[in-house]
């Protein structure tokens, strides 16, 4: 299990990735599903939700956070196509919050929002994620 944590006053968020969840598949789509889950841990209140990602998801966040990271003011959003996750880092010259949401559909959620963070933890999620995806980088048509 690969991991990438976003670290934030208060608050960790851990984005995992275990490993494809149709290795042998064709399709671009369904080549790219990620077996994975997202945990939070805010102020004592704890949430996790398995997760299927898509590598093109993760990779779309990792480069919002390398430009936030770059350019220090900003924003980096992972937006995931079931709707079970939802996080946005804002930055303003290095220093911003962050917001999300963590559901388990039909059933509980988790939301968030004016969570300290600054461009330290917006650099080492990157470079986390970054490692991630070059385990299970985005396969393209061709490629699967």
């Amino acid at each position: 299990m690969l991991e990438a944590t976003i670290a934030a006053h208060g608050c960790r968020i851990v984005v995992s990735v275990s490993g494809y969840e149709r290795a042998s598949a064709e399709d671009y789509h369904d080549a790219n599903w990620l077996d994975g889950a997202v945990a939070v841990e805010l102020d004592g209140y704890r949430a996790r939700q398995a997760v299927s990602w898509q590598a093109a998801e993760l990779l779309a966040f990792a480069d919002d956070l390398d430009r936030l990271g770059r350019d220090l003011t900003g924003t980096a959003q992972l937006t995931h196509l079931e709707d079970e996750v939802a996080l946005r880092i804002a930055l303003d010259h290095g220093r911003g919050e962050l917001e999300g949401v963590v559901r388990r559909p039909a059933r509980a959620a988790l939301t968030f929002e004016g969570v300290e963070i600054d461009q330290t933890q917006v650099g080492v999620a990157a470079r986390e994620l970054r490692a991630i995806l070059r385990a299970f980088p985005v396969r393209l048509p061709g490629e699967v």
